[in-house]
């Protein structure tokens, strides 16, 4: 035969947990010339044994065409399967003086020498080499008395040492410094930080500014508590909690109240939370609510002449009810949805009737009540509306509001709230920033009664 390829290896073959078949193409002489390894999915290699693992079937019964390997055994997935030739380095060929010349045993052994090389060849390309082009002549080590419980490592030459410790092996002069530490602290020192007593906690455990300072200084290194680490410890802080106060007392919120959320009980008096300016707290979300059923209202105050919301100030009436803004730099806007609320009291001072009527030009006739009892930043309120006497359309806006006329024409948006058929109503009234609405009428001679709201919207 020849030894047309240079293939002497076929691998890896993926077990699946049922194949068992696996087939090689290059020639072998016999079968113990083929050797099988399994890898497992750790990187163990097991050589297998013929006859007792798997046995060999030539093809077309001609092991110079190659054959089929079959084991005994299926292998799961993450192993694999190797083929590989190895022969004997051995030459059996005698040949006698004065015989024929016998061909087909001289072409063998030229090919078991082929096959030799190609399986030497194979084994040198898994070792280490260095270019054609180096300098080096010799990769020799040290031998073993010399090399023992050393490092192995490459002087300035290039050639291979044996080193006592790392610091012998070629680095920096800094390196030196780290690798001749005894231990992790040692080296932290070396590298000048301080770390490792980090403490371990349960989810949702609180840090102080000064503990979570604490932390940084031990990752940061001896001697680097500055400014920035305190900031560092101020803005981790800030994104990772809500602060949580409760408040028996007026309270002003400082800059440095970073995501409040304010529990107030106020017993029977009026507390007063003043919030702190737009400008110094963009990002920041402050939540105030009631807690107790005490007579007192949590009155939110803006700083200065601020808004919250639009209004100069926000109350909180019952318990349960709470205020929660975000500033965007320059006001505090509202993020909680407005709710009804009953008035725990029934409000007094509230009823008009047409003695108050007043005229103003942009306005016609008509009569402006003044809410002056409901919590500051209601936006609206349930109250009955009656007319009496001599019945007309009504119509009603917001003070301030100029999208309404005496008797307006179909096109305009008129705010109506009662016909002339209609005696009495329960509306909803939206209010002006100073909780004044206004309302008007076809027939001024009529008499039209606001009363008491029931509820409130905030």
């Amino acid at each position: 035969m020849s030894v047309p390829s240079v293939i002497n290896k076929m691998s890896p073959y993926a077990c699946n947990g049922a194949t068992v078949n696996f087939a090689f193409t290059f020639p072998i002489f016999a079968q113990a010339d083929l050797q099988v390894w399994l890898t497992d999915s750790d990187g163990v290699e097991t050589k297998l044994i013929l006859t007792t693992h798997y046995y060999i079937t030539a093809t077309n019964n001609d092991y110079a065409n190659g054959g089929t390997v079959t084991t005994e055994a299926t292998y799961a997935e993450g192993n694999t399967i190797t083929l590989i030739r190895v022969l004997a380095l051995t030459q059996g060929i005698d040949y006698q003086p004065n015989d024929d010349f016998p061909a087909n045993t001289h072409e063998r052994g030229l090919d078991r020498l082929t096959m030799i090389a190609q399986q030497l060849e194979e084994t040198i390309d898994r070792n280490l080499t260095v270019p054609i082009t180096d300098e080096v002549t010799s990769l020799e080590i040290p031998n073993k008395a010399t090399r023992t419980s050393k490092f192995l490592a490459f002087n300035a030459e290039g050639v291979p040492i044996a080193a006592e410790t790392l610091v012998d092996v070629p680095v920096t002069d800094y390196m030196k410094t780290v690798l001749d530490d005894e231990d992790a602290a040692a080296a932290r020192t070396t590298l000048g930080i301080i770390a490792a007593n980090i403490p371990i906690v349960d989810a949702g455990t609180r840090f102080t500014a000064a503990e979570v300072e604490a932390v940084l200084q031990e990752i940061v290194g001896a001697g680097r508590t500055t400014e920035t680490v305190k900031d560092n410890a101020d803005a981790i802080l800030e994104n990772l909690s809500l602060n949580i106060l409760t408040k028996d007392a007026d309270y002003t919120i400082s800059d440095t109240d970073k995501n409040p959320v304010i529990l107030v009980t106020t017993g029977a008096a009026d507390k007063t939370i003043t919030w702190p300016t737009a400008a110094d707290n963009v990002k920041n979300v402050i939540t105030v609510m009631k807690t107790d059923d005490g007579a007192g209202k949590v009155i939110n105050d803006g700083e200065g002449a601020e808004t919250i919301d639009g209004f100069a100030t926000i109350e909180n009436l019952q318990q349960g009810d709470f205020i929660k803004a975000v500033s965007d730099g320059t006001k505090w806007l509202r993020l909680n949805p407005l709710s009804w609320h009953k008035f725990s009291d029934p409000p007094t001072g509230r009823k008009a009737t047409k003695a108050t009527w007043a005229t103003a030009d942009d306005f016609g006739q008509g009569l402006e009540v003044t809410f002056s009892e409901v919590p500051a930043g209601a936006k609206a309120v349930r109250s009955l509306v009656e007319q009496a006497t001599t019945p007309s359309w009504v119509y009603w806006r917001k003070s301030g509001d100029t999208n309404i006329a005496n008797s307006p024409a179909d096109s305009e948006y008129s705010h109506a709230l009662m016909k002339a058929e209609d005696g009495v109503v329960l509306a909803v009234l939206w209010l002006s920033s100073d909780y004044k609405v206004q309302f008007t009428i076809t027939n001024t001679s009529t008499d039209l009664y606001v009363g008491y709201p029931t509820e409130y919207l905030i």
